[in-house]
């Protein structure tokens, strides 16, 4: 047998038996194992061979000094490249008006060779945000953890950029490139390489997993360290933190060796290189390293902290869940997320130099408590939660586009208001949804043929992109998120509040912890409340409610049902039914009003063919305004039927009371010019129906706020006929229905009136005098309502008045069974606002 040493010297001190044992010990080291145990996952294509720390140190200094004109020079970020001159894409079909890049706004960041506003202007103080303000003030309040809370497309990346183009941070991203956005890989790889989902770890495998985490990140953190202190050494006081986090965020274009041909900037990412030379060294080393160069940047930032940014932790968490899901138990952690955490503060120390700012959409609510006794936060004695509201005012939507683009042509003011509050009206709510719509806007203008293009096809672009079902940062992929978690309380609460936004426009706020879930998974906007602050939920972004219904509907389900189920719930109530009714309604008005054929070809109107108006010769649709958003909503003290009629909000408007009808609406017949011509709806609900003419004058406009004794309504009526007059072409008449069911009216069904309503003495002299308007008048009743339900509609309305009713018949079939009784919830509804606080309830 040889030995790797020269035992000679060493067997003159030892017994025979003591050199015999000494001797098998070797020889067993040696010897391969019959039987080699099976190795943890995390172990396997992992840790490299370790190399002496001088070699590895030598290895660092050359990879730094082949990039020595980056620290000296600091190269620009890339501008994405954009013609001269820039071609104007047309707001619409042949209308003259078109929407242009701005000239001053051409100088946008370019990444992956597509236009970035994440990384725009990041240079500029005063454009950053209030929450990357408040960072750095949980930062000085030195906390030793800072959570970044906010769902999906609400700026908490833009946030957390802006942070570190402030002041000297370091930033890790688990999710880069085409998959994610800015950011050097290493991390990414690091995530990708740990990952170990096909089985849990015993507790002897979990603290081998923690040593390999915690020698990997160390590596992380000391490449980063490195770049920083040569890049001090050859700036001075040049420095920035911008020029810095420019490093980190485009490290493969900022960071190119010296010896790279001009034209060729980019190549393998420089930190994935650096960290890789690093790995070769031990975690000591690397520790002993760190404190090294920690002290040198405590002498130059006098005593400021280095945050270490970790973005898109929700990559990590989803490696995790199946086996390691949020608990506060102390005795677990998370195998990834708890050691890369834990690893970057001990490097900091007990002065808390290095404080960890984590952020993610699926970032659990209960780990970012302020007293958490999670995996993540347990034996801290400081943390914190900055949080990321995402709502934006038409007012700051518009602001931020118009930095730009502008339109430009024969518009006036109230034109080019119709044209941006439309655009509002689809891309409410995050900042995503409008940044989307930017980029695909420069990226497109600066590409297609002049002429080429309108604002509505963008526009109807981005919502595709959105609700892709292929793209987990769409939309739709959220609503797919929350249907695989199988949890049918929280199913079908967040389909009750789609309906309900969907249906009647109403925002839902809510605050029970196992409902703000739907944050995490991106579906519903996270907000605190008041001065408590205290965490709440709230859903009210058209293109959730919208991902919703086409979810339902690509899986066979119909949203509509959900109303059918309050309707149920509620039948002890006829005044809670009724209004229910009235919300489902729009559906069949949508089918009516179709745009398929001439509409005087209707059952409902064939009656009297001959008779009618011109115009019925035509087909007619419902009017949507370009509006994206709920397909109906209720009247507020602030938003009543004048101002329906002056600026609709939803194709469908659900007035006040004291107006007369339950639906306002308005049609579009397919003539030349189009004819716009107002509808007027009033449902009864009711076996029978005791004042046959009060339901009919309802719908007549010259009726409306017709109750004594109620201040103004003289005035709102007069305001209400004039803007018929002025928009909706009045003169040519409008359309009344009176639907009523399981109600039987004796007269025709389709009249038309050509006479003016009779006033009283006191009206006429303060009214303006109704002319003869041709008004058709439709009565919908048992006899004929299966010309406007359909048969689902019809037999759940049979149902409900019997006694074998059962409204557990009409659950949606969400491809998983149904625990009785579990989140089967409605909505409480307000007349006076137009957001709910829930728990739902009916």
């Amino acid at each position: 047998m040889s030995l790797p040493f020269n035992v000679k010297n060493l067997a003159a001190g030892l017994t025979p038996e003591q050199l015999q044992q000494f001797l098998s010990e070797v020889s067993a080291l040696q010897s391969p194992v019959a039987n080699p145990p099976p190795r943890p996952l995390v172990r396997q294509h992992i840790s490299p061979p370790f190399r002496n720390w001088d070699m590895v140190h030598g290895d660092v200094q050359l990879f730094l000094e082949k990039r020595r004109n980056a620290f000296s020079t600091p190269i620009p970020i890339p501008e994405y490249n954009t013609k001269s001159p820039i071609p104007a894409l047309p707001a619409a079909p042949k209308v003259d008006t078109s929407i242009r890049i701005k000239s001053d706004g051409c100088n946008i960041p370019s990444f992956m060779d597509t236009p970035s506003l994440l990384l725009h202007h990041l240079n500029e103080p005063e454009s950053h945000t209030p929450v990357s303000i408040e960072i750095e003030q949980a930062i000085d309040d030195r906390h030793e953890m800072v959570f970044l809370l906010g769902t999906a497309g609400a700026g908490k990346t833009r946030s957390a950029l802006e942070f570190i183009s402030r002041r000297f941070a370091f930033y890790l991203s688990a999710r880069v490139g085409l998959r994610g956005g800015p950011g050097a890989v290493d991390f990414e790889e690091m995530v990708d390489g740990m990952a170990g989902k096909s089985r849990s770890f015993t507790n002897a495998e979990m603290g081998e997993n923690a040593a390999v985490v915690e020698h990997w990140v160390m590596a992380l953190l000391v490449a980063r360290f490195e770049v920083l202190a040569e890049y001090l050494r050859i700036a001075g006081a040049a420095a920035t933190p911008y020029q810095f986090a420019m490093m980190q965020l485009l490290p493969e274009y900022t960071l190119p060796c010296d010896d790279a041909h001009p034209s060729d900037l980019t190549g393998k990412d420089p930190f994935s290189q650096l960290t890789a030379i690093l790995r070769h060294a031990g975690v000591d080393e690397l520790y002993a390293r760190a404190q090294n160069l920690l002290r040198l940047f405590r002498r130059h930032f006098t005593d400021q902290q280095l945050p270490v940014v970790v973005d898109e932790v929700q990559v990590m968490l989803d490696k995790e869940t199946e086996w390691y899901a949020a608990t506060t138990d102390k005795t677990q952690e998370r195998p990834l997320f708890a050691p890369v955490v834990r690893t970057i503060l001990s490097v900091g120390g007990k002065s808390n130099l290095m404080p960890v700012v984590v952020s993610g959409t699926r970032l659990s609510i209960t780990e970012a408590e302020e007293k958490s006794g999670s995996m993540v936060a347990k034996g801290m004695s400081s943390t914190t939660r900055v949080i990321c509201r995402s709502g934006q005012s038409f007012k700051a939507f518009r602001q931020y586009i118009e930095q730009f683009v502008h339109l430009t042509g024969s518009t006036t003011k109230e034109e080019s208001d119709a044209w941006w509050l439309q655009t509002y009206n689809v891309l409410r709510g995050r900042p995503r949804f409008a940044a989307t719509f930017l980029e695909l806007c420069i990226r497109v203008l600066c590409r297609a043929p002049a002429g080429s293009g309108s604002l509505g096809a963008i526009l109807s672009k981005v919502r595709q992109e959105l609700l892709r079902s292929d793209s987990d940062k769409s939309v739709y992929a959220a609503v797919q998120r929350l249907h695989a978690r199988r949890n049918p309380t929280l199913w079908n609460f967040a389909v009750d509040i789609c309906a309900s936004y969907l249906y009647m426009g109403t925002a839902v706020v809510f605050f029970q912890r196992e409902y703000l879930e739907l944050v995490e998974l991106g579906l519903a906007q996270l907000q605190t409340k008041g001065t408590t602050r205290s965490l709440e939920g709230r859903i009210d972004e058209p293109l959730v409610a919208r991902a919703m219904f086409e979810f339902c509907r690509d899986k066979k389900m119909d949203l509509a049902h959900r109303v059918f189920h309050w309707m149920g719930l509620s039948k002890s109530n006829p005044s809670t039914s009724g209004f229910l009714w009235e919300i489902i309604l729009p559906i069949e008005l949508s089918k009516l009003f179709c745009g398929d054929k001439a509409l005087k070809s209707h059952p409902l109107f064939s009656p009297l063919h001959s008779s009618l108006p011109s115009y019925f010769d035509y087909p007619a649709r419902i009017r949507t305004y370009g509006i994206e958003g709920p397909n109906a909503v209720k009247a507020t003290n602030n938003y009543r039927l004048t101002q329906y009629l002056a600026n609709p909000l939803a194709p469908f408007f659900l007035p006040e009371f004291r107006a007369g009808p339950d639906i306002v609406f308005a049609i579009e017949f397919a003539t030349s010019p189009p004819m716009t011509i107002a509808c007027f709806l009033q449902a009864k609900l009711a076996v029978k129906v005791s004042n046959k003419r009060s339901a009919k004058m309802t719908t007549i406009p010259e009726a409306f706020y017709s109750a004594k004794g109620k201040t103004g309504s003289v005035e709102e009526r007069n305001l209400v006929l004039q803007q018929l007059v002025d928009g909706y072409n009045r003169r040519e008449g409008v359309i009344r229905i009176t639907l009523a069911y399981p109600a039987k009216f004796s007269e025709a069904k389709t009249t038309i009136s050509a006479m003016p309503i009779r006033r009283s003495a006191r009206a006429r002299a303060n009214d303006v005098t109704p002319p003869a308007y041709p008004d058709v008048h439709i009565i919908i009743d048992a006899n004929n309502i299966g010309s406007f339900a359909s048969e689902d509609h019809v037999r759940f309305l049979e149902n409900l008045k019997s006694r074998e009713f059962e409204h557990r018949d009409l659950e949606l079939d969400v491809g998983f069974s149904e625990e009785e009784g579990s989140g089967e919830d409605g909505e409480e509804t307000d007349d006076d606002e137009s957001t709910v606080d829930m728990e739902l309830d009916v």
